[in-house]
Order: C-alpha cells, then structure tokens, then sequence
C-alpha cells in the first residue's frame, strides 16, 4: 500500500506547488497590471490638462491682441476668463505632477513663465489704456511677450513629449501585464493539466490488481476533487470574470467577478440557463447576439464575442464586454461543459475616447488655425504631409514620391542650403528647430512660411522621427517691409526737422541779439537826455521781451536735442553718478536758496549719462525754482521691481493743484506766469528722454504740501529700443 500512495502524494505536492507558484505569478501580475493603468491614466491626466493651460495662455494673449488692435473692452473677455481660471488649472497640474520628478520642474517652469506672461500682457493692456495703441505697440515691439510665449510653448511641448513617452511605455507595460498574467495561467493550466494526465496514466497502470484499482480510484477522485477545488479557488481570485456551464448550457460556477457584472450570486445561478444569467446584445443595434456558449457547445471549439458587445446585467445596468468562451472537454475528448472569460472593457473604452476626443480637438486646432503638418521618418528618409501643407507649397497633394529632398526643392533656391543645414543642427544639438523660409509656387509667386519642429531620438541617442508644423506668414513680412520703409520715411522727415530747428533757431537768436543790444545801447546812451522816464520803460519792457524770446529759443534748441544721442553712446551708467553731476552743476543756486538735499542709494540703469544729468538737473532745479518760505528740502530716492528702476525726487516746494499734473509735462506750459524764470520747457525735456528710454514720468503733488516726481527707467535697455526710435 505504502508502494501505490508515494506517488500519488508526490502527484499532489506537485499540483499544490504548481497552484501555489500560478496564483502567486497571478497576484504578482495583476497587482503590477493594475499600477500601470493608474499610471497610464494619470498621464493621460496630465497631458489633457497640460493642453487645457496653455490653450487658456492662449486665449488670454488671444483677448490681448484683440483689445490692443480695437482698443474695445468687450475683446478682453478671453483674457480675463483665462486670467481667472488659470490658478485652478496651475493647481491641478501640480498636484497631478506631484509624483512626477522629471516633469515637476518643468510644469514649476511654466507656472513661472505664465505669470510673467501674465505681467507682460496686463503691462500692454495698461498701456493701452492709459497712453494709446503706439505705446503698447512699443512694449509689445521688445519681443518680451513673444519670448516668455516661446518659452512656455518649448517647456509645455517638452513636459507633454516626456509625459507622452512615458505614456506610450506604461500603455504597452499595462498590454504586456495582461497578456502575461493571461500567459502565466495558461501554462499552468497546461502544466496541471500535463500534471493530472500523468498522475491518472500512472494509476491506470495498477488497474491489474482488485485492490490497487479501488485504492488508485478512491485516490484519483480525491485528486479531481482537490484540483477542482483548487482550480475554482484560482479562477474566483483572477482579475476577469469567469463563468462555466454543463454541456446543456447550464450554469455550474461564476466567481466573484462575473456575480458583480452579472448581478447574479452562484446559489442563485447555479443550473440557470447560460442565457438568461448572461444576456448580451449589439451596443449599436441592440439586437440580441448569439451567446459564444452556444457556438462552442456546437463546433467544439474556441469562440470569441462580437465586437461592441453590451452585458445586461439583472438589475439592468449596461457593461462593455470582451473577451471569449472555450470548452470543457472530458479525458475522452469530449465537450463536457463551456468556460467563459469576459472582462469589463468601460474604462478602456473611456481611455479610448478620450484619446479620441484630445486627437480630434488637436485636428480641429490644426485646421483653425491654417497650420500645416510634416512628420518626416528621418530613418527611412520618408516625408509625411497634411493637405494644408501641400496648400501652403501650392501643390496638389501626392505630387511628389515623399522623400524630404523632393520637397526641399519647392524651397527658394537663395534658402534652401540655409533650411538644410538648420534641420541638421537641431538634429546634432537635440534642440528644437525654427527657422524663416520662402517657396516658390508654380505660378512663380513667393510666399513665406515659418516652420517649427521637434525631433524623437532612439535609444542610441540618433533621431528617428521629426514632427513639424508650419504656416503662411507672408502677410507679416509684407507688413514689417512697408514698416521698414515708413520707418525709413519718418527717420529722413525728423532728420529734415531737426535741421530746421537748429536753422530757424540760429536765424532767431541773431536778429534777437541785434534788437537787445541796440536797445540796451540806445538806454545807456540816452537815458538821460532825450528819453524821458516812460520811454526808458518801455525800453526796458522791450529788452526784457527780446531777453525772454532769446531764452525761449535756447530752451526749444535743447528740447530738439533732448534725447539725440545715438544707440552707439548707450552704457551701464551709474545714476549716483549723474545725480553728482546735477548738483555740482547746480552748486550756485543750491547754496543761495540754502537747500537740504540727500541722496539714497541709487542702482546702475542703461542709457546715456548726459541723459540723465538733464533730467535729474531740471527736476532738481524746479524743486528750488518753486520753493515755499521754508528752505528746501530735497530727497532723492531709488526701488527695483520687475526689472525696471523706480526713482522719486520729493520735495517740500509750492505743489501743484492735481489738475495740471499732465498739463505741466506739456512744451510751453507754465502755471505761475512771469512770478518765476523759465521757459516751461524742462519738464517736457525731461519726458521726451525718459519716454525714449521706454520709461514713464509722473507726479503726485497737491499745493503746499510739496511734489513728488516719479521717474521709471528699465534696468537694462534692449538696443534695438534705442536704434528704432533714432530710425523714427
């Protein structure tokens, strides 16, 4: 006896290992399958939320350009509903690339860069406002917009490309997950099976003794029993629902997760036929569908459902199905009952249509906007390209065999070589690739396109694929040439009037000069003689006029001069610097009014020192011209904020009634008559050379309580500024 029970207990060791070792690879599997999905769906997340920041970006920079051409408020809403939406959307795409180490620093990047964004587009907004569509021109014209917008569409597209990646690799983990969890309990079913079919041969062969025979049957059923009971405990613990049958198509089994989808409990299921328990139709036609049990009871074979096959579970609810049925066959072969494993493909159907959904919104962005696509196989040298592209080249689509050099010769032949060689360097520096170009269309007309791509590098480190997009901007070249030309004009217009203010100057100055002394002389010779008292009067009424126009003409030439001095002449200058120079200048009439004047400590701005001496020189010099009856006192101040330098001259003078805070800014304008000297042209002077700089001067003063003259320079000054507004 001992002789017949030793294999029949190594038998069963052996299938209990071989369960063991199945359900532990299962568990394993599905635990790792059901991470991934979370991951895939969590950058599915990210790159649909991504999308929506910067097409809310968009849509703010998008209300900008409106009200900066109309000037109307209404073209505004798009910004300020992206304005207030975009902390949310900030929020949820960090909390969502939280986990997320490589992408995190981009997406904190970006956040960054919107505000800055941001600043940029309430700046020209603000400008708009206050000083006209010319001078939010000018803030627009430093390229500061352009830039931050480029930067947040490189950190966006490269954080998407990465998450996108990622994407793509947990989405084919999760395929590989499943299919090898289906893998792993196929071959050990195999393997049991395998298992169970050597353990009966061996039994079969003692059938020759009376009692080997009862013990090896008594032994075989416990063995069937064992492993069908083990065989149902695995089947219950699996991921996928599984249902079995009899081979009248009556219900023997269903585990836990086919009573979920079902809404059936095995003791209520149990000799229930397969058709009612598992009710299936078309999603579309809702036409009844043969169920797979019935097939495979009547070809013997494996039988897959339909595709988009609908579950109607008991209480009437509605789950998307795949999977397929197979057969239950005896030792002699025969079909004994039908095994179906189904699982609920809802969520990857949602996957799906989402993915859909992102695919179309990008299609119709694509075609919104008039943009044409190229995806270039740089590995085969095969070119891909929408119909819009082929458009913008003037060429019927598929008129060329694909290759990149058949349609490098659309080009301009003078931009050709230039495109080349751009593509290959952004290709060797892993950079993204921009760049200007022209093409020439069959009817011989040239028109320019802008193209910007990025490529996909393999494991090696060489790059696979190129994905691009380009659109038409020849309307824009059009208007920056006649820009060119018109700038061209105004600077050949103002230089005309620059000499003729230095001409009509001089020609005033002399016979001004003639007047004053002919009648100074006429006063000194004659005072005494033939000039009674009232003529000397109005002698000396006379002198004081041609004194006056005199100064006035002086005061008009250095307002011509106020800010002519070329970008070649623009350096870091220390305004500490200039601001000495201004008092020495002003050491006389500071010591005669006995003025308090302190100086802070002052930054280091761009411009021209000269500039700067005049400006502070007539601000300082109008604080002890309109003094009160108390000494003066004069401060002069400096703060930093977003790269632009803030400076203050306080003082305790006169003041100035809040209505003519523009009007004293004005060339000419004076509010106190002949009570004080001057020409009323200082404070223009000191506005021109400010506003050449791109920067701002205002005041807030109310009378006798003193003025404050507020003066903001960019810290560093862009020289394009300087050499466009000499071209004007």
């Amino acid at each position: 006896m001992r002789r017949i029970r030793r294999p029949d207990r190594l038998y069963l060791a052996g299938a209990l290992l071989i369960l063991v070792f199945i359900t532990i690879l299962s568990f394993q599997d599905w635990n790792t399958f059901g991470t991934t999905a979370l991951e895939v769906e969590q950058s599915r997340q990210i790159l649909q939320q991504t999308e929506s920041l910067l097409s809310l970006v968009k849509d703010a920079e998008t209300g900008q350009r409106g009200f900066l051409i109309t000037g109307e408020e209404r073209y505004l809403e798009p910004y300020s509903s992206a304005v207030a939406a975009l902390p949310a959307e900030l929020g949820q795409l960090r909390t969502l690339s939280a986990g997320r180490p490589t992408v995190r620093p981009k997406i904190d990047a970006i956040e960054v860069l919107i505000r800055e964004k941001l600043e940029e587009l309430t700046d020209t907004i603000q400008t708009r406002r206050k000083q006209g569509f010319a001078a939010a021109q000018d803030l627009i014209k430093t390229d500061r917009g352009k830039r931050t917008m480029d930067e947040i569409r490189r950190l966006g597209g490269e954080a998407e490309n990465e998450v996108y990646t990622r994407l793509m690799i947990e989405s084919r983990q999760w395929q590989q997950e499943g299919q090898r969890t289906q893998l792993t309990m196929a071959l050990g079913a195999g393997i049991l099976f395998c298992f169970l079919l050597l353990a009966s041969f061996d039994i079969g062969r003692a059938t020759a003794e009376r009692d080997r025979l009862i013990v090896d049957l008594q032994l075989a059923n416990a063995r069937t029993l064992n492993s069908r009971d083990l065989l149902q405990t695995t089947i219950a613990s699996i991921g996928d629902a599984v249902i079995a049958t009899d081979s009248f198509a009556k219900i023997t089994f269903l585990n836990a997760i086919a009573e979920r989808l079902t809404g059936w409990k095995q003791e209520e299921a149990a000799g229930q036929p397969l058709d009612r328990v598992f009710q299936i139709v078309n999603e579309h036609t809702r036409a009844t569908v043969e169920n797979p049990a019935t097939k495979v009871l009547r070809e013997g074979t494996v039988a897959g459902l339909a595709n988009h096959t609908l579950l109607i579970a008991r209480d009437g609810s509605q789950h998307p199905i795949d999977d397929s049925g197979a057969p239950i066959r005896n030792a002699y072969g025969d079909t004994v009952g039908v095994v179906l494993v189904f699982r609920d493909i809802g969520e990857r159907r949602a996957t799906e249509k989402a993915l859909a959904e992102g695919e179309e919104r990008l299609r119709l962005a694509v075609e919104a906007g008039e943009i044409g696509i190229w995806d270039w196989d740089v590995v085969n040298n095969r070119i891909t390209w929408s119909e819009r592209l082929y458009a913008l080249h003037g060429v019927e689509p598929g008129r060329f065999a694909g290759t990149r050099e058949d349609f490098d010769l659309l080009v301009h032949p003078d931009d050709r070589a230039f495109l080349q060689g751009s593509i290959q360097q952004s290709l060797q520096e892993h950079a993204p690739h921009r760049m200007e170009f022209r093409v020439v269309h069959p009817d011989g007309s040239i028109r320019w396109l802008a193209t910007s791509a990025l490529a996909h590098y393999g494991e090696s480190g060489k790059p696979i694929r190129m994905l691009g997009a380009v659109t038409d901007i020849t309307d824009t070249k059009q208007a920056e040439q006649q820009l060119r030309l018109l700038n061209e004009t105004l600077r050949r217009t103002n230089q005309d009037l620059q000499q003729f203010s230095y001409a009509a100057s001089h020609d005033l100055k002399e016979p001004l000069r003639t007047v004053s002394n002919y009648l100074q002389l006429l006063r000194n010779r004659h005072s005494g003689q033939v000039l009674g008292q009232e003529a000397l009067e109005l002698v000396q009424v006379a002198i004081s006029g041609a004194q006056r126009m005199h100064a006035l003409v002086e005061a008009l030439l250095e307002y011509s001069r106020a800010g002519e001095v070329g970008a070649s002449t623009v350096e870091p200058v220390p305004v500490e610097q200039a601001v000495k120079d201004a008092l020495t200048n002003l050491q006389g009439a500071i010591s005669e009014a006995s003025a308090d004047i302190s100086v802070g400590p002052l930054p280091t701005v761009t411009a021209n020192r000269l500039h700067l001496t005049q400006v502070f020189q007539n601000l300082i010099s109008n604080a002890l011209k309109y003094r009160s009856k108390e000494p003066p006192r004069i401060s002069i101040s400096a703060s930093e904020s977003f790269g632009e330098c803030e400076f203050v001259v306080e003082d305790n003078g006169v003041g100035i009634a809040p209505q003519y805070h523009s009007q004293v800014f004005g060339i000419f304008k004076r509010l106190h008559g002949s009570d004080y000297p001057g020409a009323g042209i200082g404070l223009a002077t000191c506005k021109k050379i400010v506003e050449r700089y791109g920067g701002r001067i205002w005041l807030e003063s109310e009378p006798g309580k003193g003025s404050r003259f507020f003066l903001a320079l960019p810290r560093t000054l862009n020289i394009a500024v300087i050499s466009q507004k000499d071209e004007r």
